[in-house]
């Protein structure tokens, strides 16, 4: 009875852990995707910021 009780209350924990896991690592992909679109418009604007000081000497 002791033993069921105790892989009851693990069966929680382990259940508990993982879906904190979970929602961080979509939470860290999440801003990780946010920063690589950050970077990619920077990378944009500043190539367009190039191109338009090339042009117009």
């Amino acid at each position: 009875m002791c033993s069921e009780r105790t892989m009851y209350l693990w069966y929680i924990y382990y259940g508990l852990f993982v879906r904190i896991y979970i929602s961080l690592c979509k939470v860290i992909c999440r801003k990780l995707t946010r920063g690589k679109q950050v970077l990619r418009h920077g990378l944009i604007a500043s190539v367009n910021h190039v191109t338009i000081v090339r042009r117009n000497p």
